[in-house]
């Protein structure tokens, strides 16, 4: 089906490998924060592990759930990414991996950039919404 659009081998490996680095790059991201997890594991006195309670099983699937969306993100944005270097990328190995190690740094910062993003127009809609209701007041 993909061949009806003209999509090189080169297109077709970085549609593939570009959201998987991005989302690698989301799980580096991951790992590298300091995390606490004594939420989901506690210890007595003497040092054993207790049994896990629902809600900490609650919290832990709280944090996969977070987790497994912010992959997607990532994933997302490395498609996108790769879609626009589609036609573009000769069958050079530098150049792809340029593009796979932009999808990685990509799939670090794409959740800020979706947070930033949201921020930002959520700070639009607030201040229209506030001079149209300035206007009716008036």
């Amino acid at each position: 089906m993909i061949e009806g659009f003209g999509f090189t081998d080169v297109d077709k490996l970085l549609t593939f490998w570009c959201p998987i680095a991005a989302a690698f790059g989301e799980w580096l991201r991951f790992l590298s924060k300091a995390r606490n997890y004594e939420h989901f594991i506690s210890f007595d006195e003497s040092g054993k592990a207790k049994e896990p309670t629902w809600a900490s099983f609650g919290q832990l699937m709280s944090a996969v759930e977070w987790l497994l969306g912010h992959l997607i993100l990532s994933a997302g944005a490395g498609l996108i990414l790769s879609l626009y270097f589609v036609g573009m990328i000769d069958s050079e190995a530098n150049a792809i991996a340029r593009l796979l190690g932009v999808s990685i740094i990509l799939g670090y910062i794409a959740p800020q950039l979706w947070l930033s993003q949201e921020k930002t127009i959520l700070n639009k809609v607030e201040k229209i919404i506030a001079s149209e209701l300035n206007k009716i007041k008036k």
